[in-house]
């Protein structure tokens, strides 16, 4: 038991070294060490480091994956942009809900084109968008051992699978295509596209929640913020209560910086 933990240990303390690079690159030493004491006496990064859980790992590659993004498209280079496809196949493998620093990354850097300041060209985000995801993909699929089959094939034959052909063949234009695609047609890595699909089609379904001892019908909308505020260290929520009234006194970061912290 404590072996299957121990690299989650150690990506913790890696996660914690990012931490400080980034903050100190922000905003200087202190910072970087005054982050460094937050995120190790952090709570939840205490609890979870120490457990075999995808959600750290998963939250660590996203993190590293954006701090990367970050780096490229402030100061571009091959070495940032192979860093950034490297992990964000990492955090794609780590939990598949990291499929959406996709359409985050593509907004981000659509708005850094935007912004004449950091001088990205749309050619140049487009190219560096398609490196990453070809990065991401083969990485992937090496790491399903170069898997190629039908989705249909992929999912466990009864309940899955017939939820499956339900929803697609109702599709009123489609549904014919939808369904030959995923009996006939080979794909790499189904298993890793189905995951996704679940993913998605659990997402509308409805769900219950839990919060302030009540069942509640659906996740309410304030579920986040008392979770924020139960499982975030006193300290910090009186650090950031004090930076809405010091903000004007603290040093002013660019948009593109404030999107990517924003993660």
């Amino acid at each position: 038991l404590f072996l299957s933990r121990l690299p989650f240990i150690f990506l913790s303390i890696i996660l914690a070294i990012y931490v400080l690079n980034w903050a100190t690159e922000l905003y200087g030493k202190k910072s970087g060490l005054l982050a460094l004491f937050f995120y190790s006496f952090n709570p939840s990064v205490i609890a979870y480091s120490g457990l075999a859980t995808s959600d750290f790992t998963a939250s660590a590659m996203i993190f590293i994956a954006t701090y990367y993004f970050w780096k490229l498209i402030k100061r571009p280079s091959s070495k940032n942009l192979i860093l950034t496809g490297f992990f964000f196949s990492l955090a794609l493998l780590s939990k598949t809900t990291a499929i959406l620093l996709i359409p985050l990354f593509i907004i981000i850097g659509s708005t850094a084109v935007y912004k004449k300041e950091y001088n990205l060209k749309l050619k140049t985000l487009i190219k560096n968008l398609i490196v990453i995801f070809f990065i991401s993909f083969i990485l992937i699929l090496v790491f399903y051992k170069f898997q190629f089959g039908t989705l249909k094939n992929s999912l466990p034959p009864g309940h899955y699978s017939d939820k499956v052909r339900l929803e697609l063949s109702k599709s009123p234009l489609f549904s014919d295509i939808f369904l030959f695609i995923y009996d006939e047609v080979p794909l790499p890595i189904p298993n890793f596209i189905t995951g996704i699909g679940r993913i998605f089609y659990a997402s509308t379904q409805k769900t219950y929640g839990f919060v302030l001892g009540r069942v509640t019908d659906g996740i309410p909308w304030y579920s986040i913020i008392v979770t924020f505020l139960l499982k975030t260290h006193l300290s910090l929520l009186i650090i950031i209560f004090l930076s809405f009234f010091l903000r004007k006194n603290l040093p002013h970061k660019d948009l593109i910086t404030n999107l990517c912290l924003s993660l």
